[in-house]
């Protein structure tokens, strides 16, 4: 930042989309939609290690588990979401959810995910040591983004359909 100069660059492959950080900052995951995969960077070389194919069309956001073992892939075109065992690098699973997913956040304990579904405007919540949807919930029109709060007791989703942030109450 003090030279205000890029340090780096890491080719990915065409069209990248959303970035996601491991808990314990050895990697970064990038979304490339074109491909259809997820590329692994590890940010102690500076370079891509590996990439991972998801049956998801055009992968959106590749998000972390806290615990760093499982990554969520939401899709512009699918109705599922991907899951990647990091350690195994390769998808072990697909969740079947609303049109269009976008947005994952995880409860701080990892034992469940909320994705967003943008065309559905529906929130899924997933089990994620049965990998199956266990509730789902109306949201706001055009559902999409989400962050769970630290405490994992809300949920904040914003709509894109009517400029609002709906809050979920977990309990």
């Amino acid at each position: 930042l003090g030279t205000r100069r890029q340090a780096g660059e890491i080719p990915l492959g065409e069209s990248p989309e959303g970035l996601g950080q491991s808990p314990d900052g050895r990697w970064v995951t990038a979304a490339v939609e074109e491909s259809n995969e997820v590329v692994f960077v590890d940010t102690r070389t500076m370079a891509r290690s590996f990439a991972v194919k998801v049956r998801g069309k055009n992968p959106e956001h590749a998000v972390f588990s806290p615990d760093g073992h499982w990554v969520l892939v939401s899709a512009e075109e699918g109705s599922a979401v991907d899951v990647i065992n990091v350690d195994k690098r390769v998808q072990v699973a697909q969740i079947p959810v609303g049109t269009r997913p976008r947005g994952i956040g995880f409860s701080p304990d990892g034992r469940r995910a909320f994705v967003a579904a943008e065309m559905s405007s529906e929130i899924y919540v997933i089990n994620m040591q049965t990998l199956t949807v266990q509730d789902k919930l109306m949201a706001g029109p055009k559902s999409n983004g989400i962050s769970v709060h630290p405490d994992g007791r809300r949920v904040f989703i914003s709509n894109g359909g009517d400029a609002t942030v709906s809050v979920l109450d977990v309990d």
